[in-house]
């Protein structure tokens, strides 16, 4: 029977030549004869750190863990309501917005109905007074013989072009046409039918400025047709009007509309509407 001993780490008995024990796989040689023996304090006092260290190793990655469970519920709810506080920011900002389009495009939309009637008017008179009378202002407003009714509106057209009038209609319309687009998608739904009223509007204004600018027919169509043209502007003013009550902004407007429309009116114009149109 071969000589056996007990391994003094693992106290299992191995062969007495053994350099390395079968149980605990521990290595007999000098080498390791720093391992503390089985049993021995040394031995249980380093097992205990190891012990301690694994529970240490353990617990700190419990509380990283909780911590970055923390944060991330945070950012989570953060982000949240920062998204809702700029949604509604953004919301605030649309609105203000279209408010301000619906002002600006109602008071220059008064600026045309004032102006494109002063033209349409002096227009008429111009015309008449030419087959009538055959005498018209010519376009230093001054009166002069003329039977041609052609030449009494082209002088007309040249007046109000020199003073700048017609390039003001042309400026009003463009810019309530894009104001239009921009309103067209309503910030909230109590606002559709204003935007829809508002493009209704936009139609007869482009109407009247276009006839404006480019007056034809004989005397008796032209006078009806600028009157059924104011008329029906009228008519699509009124009810932006009623579908403006919710904004409730009809001092601002009328103080713009004033504003633009006597902007627009040089003192020229303004001496001749007191001379002749006032009459």
């Amino acid at each position: 029977m071969k000589e056996t001993k007990k391994c003094p780490y693992c106290g299992e008995e191995i062969l007495a030549v053994a350099k390395k024990c079968k149980y605990c796989e521990t290595w007999l040689t000098e080498q390791t004869e720093t391992r503390m023996p089985v049993g021995s304090p040394q031995q249980n006092t380093s097992l205990n750190s190891n012990k301690h260290k694994n529970i240490s190793r353990k617990m700190l990655f419990v509380i990283i863990s909780f911590l970055i469970a923390v944060f991330g519920i945070a950012y989570y709810f953060y982000n949240d309501y920062q998204t809702k506080l700029q949604a509604e920011k953004d919301h605030y900002d649309s609105v203000a917005v279209f408010k301000e389009n619906v002002i600006e495009i109602r008071a220059e939309a008064s600026a045309v109905r004032k102006l494109s009637y002063l033209i349409f008017y002096d227009f008429y008179r111009n015309w008449r007074s030419a087959i009538w009378d055959h005498n018209a202002y010519d376009e230093n407003n001054k009166r002069v013989r003329c039977n041609d009714f052609n030449k009494a509106i082209l002088w007309r057209s040249s007046f109000y072009e020199g003073e700048g009038a017609l390039d003001k209609l042309r400026q009003w319309n463009d810019d309530i046409a894009k104001r239009v687009k921009e309103t067209k998608q309503a910030p909230e739904k109590k606002y559709e039918p204003l935007s829809d009223r508002l493009a209704d509007m936009y139609y007869k204004i482009n109407e009247v400025v276009d006839y404006c600018l480019s007056p034809e027919g004989s005397l008796q169509t032209f006078s009806n047709r600028y009157e059924v043209m104011l008329n029906e502007l009228d008519g699509e003013m009124a009810k932006v009007d009623i579908a403006l009550e919710d904004i409730d902004e009809k001092d601002i407007v009328k103080a713009k509309s004033q504003e633009y429309y006597y902007d627009a009116i040089t003192s020229d114009m303004n001496d001749y509407i007191d001379k002749v149109l006032s009459k």
